[in-house]
């Protein structure tokens, strides 16, 4: 991804969300998900609480992540730099660097 774009494709809301980041390097791998009993989605399982009769827990079923910057797929066995605090955010090795760099200027 072009550093000269990132500034196009994240928005101010996300630069703040950025700020507040604690980025830790990671390597993914699936964890759990909670799959809709109505096929109306999935949604990753943080250990919430559920509802049983609304709810399957699929171990291992979110399988991978997108870069909240670039959209990248991260997979199985990649590393990538995970936010380590109460907001879910991830960003890929390609923009981590960049990210870094335009919020410690």
């Amino acid at each position: 991804m072009p550093t000269q774009n990132i500034h196009d494709r994240v928005s101010e809301a996300e630069w703040e969300t950025f700020r507040r980041c604690r980025f830790v390097l990671r390597m993914f791998q699936p964890y759990p998900c909670l799959s809709a009993l109505d096929s109306s989605g999935w949604v990753p399982y943080r250990g919430q609480s559920f509802d049983p009769s609304q709810w399957e827990l699929i171990e291992g079923g979110w399988d991978h992540e997108h870069c909240d910057v670039c959209t990248t797929r991260i997979s199985d066995g990649a590393s990538y730099w995970a936010n380590d605090g109460p907001e879910h955010v991830d960003l890929c090795a390609t923009c981590y660097p960049i990210v870094r760099d335009a919020i410690h200027t």
